[in-house]
């Protein structure tokens, strides 16, 4: 029994001493946080600012309005009544108004006061008339398949059986020449503007009306076949 009280004593030894370090490790632990707050409550680090720089560009201000002009009443000056002169007709005068304003020499339906011969009336404009295209066609002088009166394909557009189709309004004078084309429906971007300057080129017969010649037009499609 004595031996084991002994080692019984030797074990109480240590679990003090154990307690005594873990409370002295508490207090310098609580000691080290409590100081650790209150030195973060009185420094504040300050947080750089970026990297970067802003550039205001302002334009120049607009000019202020110029002051309303003032507006000054202007007076109406007083009519002065001028005394007429009474004028002694020349003898020239004197004859033109025996004569009634006219000349002894003068033709009825001419200018009063001129030379005596009346003055030539332009004759009214005709119409065009538009006519049937098997008509127009049977008045074409050239053949619409040869150059320069036949619209050229690009060489990508020459390949076989490629159709390409417009519809044209062709007008023409009197004398069988092409006043005016337009084009109502194109063919392709491409040829487009080759067809007015291609068919302002044809020629015509004059279209007779009641045995005169007078303008036309005609509408047609315009086709262009590759083979």
């Amino acid at each position: 029994m004595a031996f084991e009280a002994v080692l019984a004593a030797e074990r109480l030894v240590p679990r003090r001493w154990l307690r005594v370090m873990v409370a002295i490790s508490l207090v310098i632990h609580a000691a080290a946080l409590a100081v650790g707050v209150a030195y973060s409550f009185w420094t504040i680090d300050e947080v750089p600012l970026p990297a970067f720089a802003v550039t205001l560009v302002g334009g120049t201000p607009p000019a202020p309005p110029p002051p309303p002009a003032k507006r000054q009443a202007v007076k109406p000056r007083p009519k002065i009544d001028k005394p007429r002169q009474l004028l002694q007709p020349t003898e020239q005068a004197q004859k033109r108004k025996d004569d009634g304003g006219g000349r002894d020499d003068g033709v009825e339906g001419g200018v009063s006061g001129g030379d005596g011969s009346a003055i030539p009336t332009a004759a009214p404009a005709v119409a065009p008339k538009t006519i049937a295209a098997q008509t127009a066609r049977a008045l074409l002088l050239i053949d619409p398949n040869k150059d320069p009166y036949v619209v050229r394909l690009p060489p990508a557009f020459q390949r076989d059986r490629a159709t390409f189709t417009a519809d044209v309004y062709i007008c023409v004078s009197a004398e069988g020449k092409v006043t005016s084309v337009k084009l109502f429906r194109g063919a392709d971007p491409a040829i487009d503007s080759q067809i007015p300057t291609v068919l302002s080129r044809w020629r015509y017969r004059p279209y007779l009306s009641n045995g005169k010649p007078v303008p036309f037009c005609w509408p047609f499609r315009y086709q262009i076949t590759t083979r």
